[in-house]
Formats: C-alpha cells, sequence, structure tokens
C-alpha cells in the first residue's frame, strides 16, 4: 500500500524530527544542569577606568575575630554557609542533626554556621548539645557572632535579617571558591538536604570539568 504524500511528512517528523528535538532539548538542560547560577552580577571600574561586570563576592574578611581560623576558600571547592539569629532558637536542635547529614553524605563540603548572640552576649543552645555532632565532623566550624555585628554578617551574605525569620529559616548559602554566592537553599527538613548535596555535587563537577580542559590545554 502505497503511503501519501502529507502521512510520508507526518511519519517522517515522527521518527527523525521529533526524537532529534527531544534529544537537543535533553543536552541544553543537561548543561543547564551541569552549573549551578551565580548571583549578585556588580557593575565596578577596574585600573583602566573601563567600566565591567563582576559577581559579589562575600567579604569574609570584615570578621576577623570570626574567621581566624577558616580555612582558605582555595582549600575546597565549595562551602556551605548557615546563620542562626537569636530570635528563631528554639529551632537551632534539628539543624544539628540536618547539618551532620549534608557533611556525611557530600564528603569534602565544608560548613561555617553562625550563632548570634543573645542580650547577654552569651550563646546558651536550647535542649542540645552542639559538641556532640560537631566534634565527629572536622570540616564543620561554629563561630559566635555579637548582636552588634549581626546585621553586618547578614548583608555580607545579601541576606536581610528580617527576611530569615520571614522567609526560611536558616538560610542555606552555597559559595564557590572565588567566594560567590551560587545558591540559598531554605532547610526545613531532611529532604532539603539532598537538595543542598545535590547542588554543591553539581558545583564540584563545574571545577571538575575546569580542571580537565585546562590539563587538556596544558598537554
Amino acid at each position: 500500500m502505497e503511503i501519501s504524500g502529507s502521512k510520508k511528512r507526518i511519519l517522517f517528523i515522527g521518527l527523525f524530527v521529533v526524537p532529534f528535538l527531544i534529544a537537543m532539548a535533553l543536552i541544553f538542560y543537561g548543561k543547564g544542569m551541569g552549573q549551578l547560577p551565580k548571583y549578585y552580577q556588580e557593575e565596578s571600574v577596574n585600573e583602566k577606568g573601563e567600566k565591567t561586570k563582576e559577581y559579589y563576592s562575600a567579604p569574609l574578611q570584615s570578621f576577623p575575630d570570626a574567621f581566624n581560623s577558616f580555612q582558605s576558600m582555595s582549600d575546597s571547592t565549595s562551602y556551605v554557609i548557615c546563620l542562626f539569629p537569636d530570635s528563631l532558637k528554639d529551632r537551632w536542635d534539628k539543624q544539628l542533626l540536618y547539618i551532620e547529614r549534608i557533611l556525611v553524605q557530600h564528603k569534602g563540603a565544608h560548613v561555617a554556621s553562625f550563632f548570634e548572640e543573645d542580650t547577654s552576649g552569651k550563646l546558651v543552645w536550647p535542649t542540645a548539645n552542639p559538641q556532640e555532632f560537631i566534634g565527629a565532623q572536622p570540616l564543620w566550624e561554629t563561630y559566635k557572632v555579637p548582636k552588634s555585628a549581626w546585621g553586618k554578617l547578614c548583608s555580607d551574605f545579601k541576606i536581610v535579617p528580617k527576611e530569615i525569620k520571614d522567609l526560611y529559616f536558616p538560610p542555606y548559602i552555597i559559595l564557590d571558591k572565588q567566594r560567590r554566592v551560587r545558591s540559598m537553599v531554605p532547610l526545613t527538613g531532611l529532604k532539603d538536604v539532598k537538595e543542598i548535596t545535590g547542588r554543591l555535587k553539581r558545583l564540584n563537577n563545574e571545577y571538575a570539568a575546569v580542571k580537565k580542559t585546562i590539563e587538556q590545554k596544558e598537554k
């Protein structure tokens, strides 16, 4: 039986064009999933007076007392920063488990947790003993931040203190080697741990791809 011209076109589209378009879409989708976005692009002026656009880099040196033992960002491909305001102290305890899961599921990630002091200048946990968790995780660092410096710390990571309470708690901020903000995830349950570790893996894969390209060029 001879197939008419219109049926031939439909058959051709169904057998060749549609699969091709689907394959191309998957390729582009895969490339998009390969890298985390970079946040907060800013305009700056270089030494020659030329305007350039660069991505915001968190000024960690703004808190020398807190970061005196903070390892160089070049030592790791990723850092996770989380902020714990005193106003939400009743939610602190369960975050210990979440952070521990991140470190267990993603070997090599560094986590830095910042805790706001209370009005008396102390840092008292509601019920849990954080040392039981922190002591077993060498890549987890914790810092006590004075109330007077809390607002500045939040702004360094592009967070408004009010947002932490009203939108999500706490914000888990992923930084790359250049201290650029690459992701911001609210961690409210164990399912979010998988989301964070997935993003960390994507960031590591990005650096691995760059390293491989450089090695190929050197050869």
